[in-house]
């Protein structure tokens, strides 16, 4: 398998198996029509679609093994980029070594302490016991998916995931795959508007929509403590609504005016 970017002959960024074998495959790093990653065989015939990122990559790589080398790995193919990813991530966390000199790095010195699996499913290190915060790693991927939330809101927020028996890391990666795909059907959407006039008017629903997705929108009470977000659509000439596949979830909206 090799990883190259941008196109078939782009550059080399990384390789595994024989370079005589009949049946290599080529994963692409794609920037258009969005960023993203792709599987070819050795002759240049597609072998998947283009998967984004961040989980794209992993399942490029899936499809690029053979049914066979998939059941021996026992990679379902509902989860295998999820399954492939972790299972990398293990590696990279027991070979700690290896995984550096591959990557170009030095070797950590002995007196470094490694980072750990924590309780969450991520690799780092235990926090002192106060909240998240916006300086650490899951406070920085709260803030990127949720910009105007409050250092006490992100720990609200990581508090309610752990609280309901979901790994915290998962989770987060998982929401930021609903991100790009929203902002990938909205940007196809807005361009297959027939006039300069719907352009516009679903450029202003497209972004209302993905505001409301981050939660930046008004906040209505509901049931006592419980907030939720209000979606304003006003009157604009769209034509037909986009179609936003059931992955992506508004369940935190509870009022459209």
């Amino acid at each position: 398998i090799e990883l190259r970017e941008g196109r078939l002959e782009g550059a080399l960024v990384g390789r595994s198996g024989e370079l005589s074998s009949a049946s290599k495959r080529i994963v692409v790093k794609t920037r258009q029509p969005f960023p993203g990653y792709q599987c070819f065989d050795q002759s240049g015939q597609v072998l998947s679609n283009i998967y984004a990122a961040p989980l794209g990559l992993y399942r490029a790589m899936g499809e690029a093994l053979s049914v066979e080398q998939r059941n021996a790995l026992a990679l379902e193919s509902k989860s295998w980029s999820e399954t492939l990813r972790d299972r990398l991530a293990t590696l990279a966390i027991n070979q700690t070594e290896t995984a550096a000199t591959f990557i170009g790095q030095r070797p950590p010195a002995s007196w470094m302490r490694l980072p750990e699996r924590l309780q969450d499913g991520r690799v780092g290190f235990p926090l002192s016991g106060r909240g998240v915060g916006r300086g650490a790693p899951l406070g920085i991927m709260v803030r990127e998916l949720y910009p105007t939330f409050s250092d006490a809101e992100i720990d609200s927020f990581v508090a309610g995931i752990r609280s309901s028996g979901a790994n915290v890391w998962m989770t987060l990666r998982y929401l930021q795959q609903e991100l790009t795909v929203l902002t990938e059907v909205l940007g196809r959407w807005e361009r297959a508007a027939q006039s300069s006039d719907i352009t516009a008017s679903r450029r202003r629903f497209a972004s209302e929509l993905r505001r409301c997705w981050r939660r930046q929108t008004v906040t209505v009470p509901v049931g006592g403590e419980r907030v939720g977000h209000q979606l304003r659509i006003e009157r604009e000439r769209i034509g037909n609504l986009p179609e936003l596949p059931a992955s992506v979830s508004f369940s935190h909206v509870s009022e459209v005016v």
